[in-house]
């Protein structure tokens, strides 16, 4: 399904990518198969720059996505990503559109946060002990939070996971 949705937003985005090549990911639980996961799909699309965006939230309009920032932009990861580890002291800028079965983060190619969801992703993927730790901790967070009106405290509540495997996703 990852895929599919990536191949229906391709050509939307088409006309977007005037700095250069876009990369896609399909990032998240979804991607680690046997892993317990929302129902949706996390994809992350990586731009040369942000700053070359004009019109990607009608761009990818037709496909149901909606640009989250317009009815939520206080939640956590929608305008920014906190940067981690060794660039804690820096903010990186994103985007980030839904659906009713997916999310798109879009982020610039050269900010941790792109790296760190791959990396994040290939970890669970290659790591038993880690996927099943990880899988745990967000099957406590949706008993705690899974009657909540939105993510946000469930998704805050997910950082003492990645703090405790920064050093992982840094090397």
């Amino acid at each position: 399904m990852a895929n599919r949705l990536i191949e229906q937003l391709k050509p939307l985005a088409g006309g977007l990518a005037r700095a250069g090549e876009f990369a896609w990911d399909h990032i998240g639980s979804t991607a680690v198969p046997g892993l317990a996961a929302k129902p949706f799909i996390d994809l992350q699309l990586g731009v040369p720059s942000l700053d070359h965006l004009d019109g990607i939230a009608e761009a990818f309009e037709p496909a149901g996505f909606v640009d989250v920032a317009t009815v939520r932009p206080g939640s956590p990861g929608v305008l920014r990503d906190d940067a981690r580890g060794k660039r804690a002291n820096s903010r990186w800028d994103k985007r980030l559109f839904a659906s009713q079965q997916a999310i798109l983060h879009v982020r610039q190619l050269d900010s941790a946060w792109w790296h760190y969801t791959i990396r994040f992703r290939d970890l669970l993927r290659s790591d038993a002990g880690l996927r099943e730790s990880y899988q745990r901790m967000k099957l406590d967070l949706v008993a705690a939070h899974g009657q909540d009106e939105d993510y946000d405290k469930y998704t805050l509540a997910k950082t003492v996971f990645f703090d405790a495997i920064q050093d992982r996703l840094d090397a």
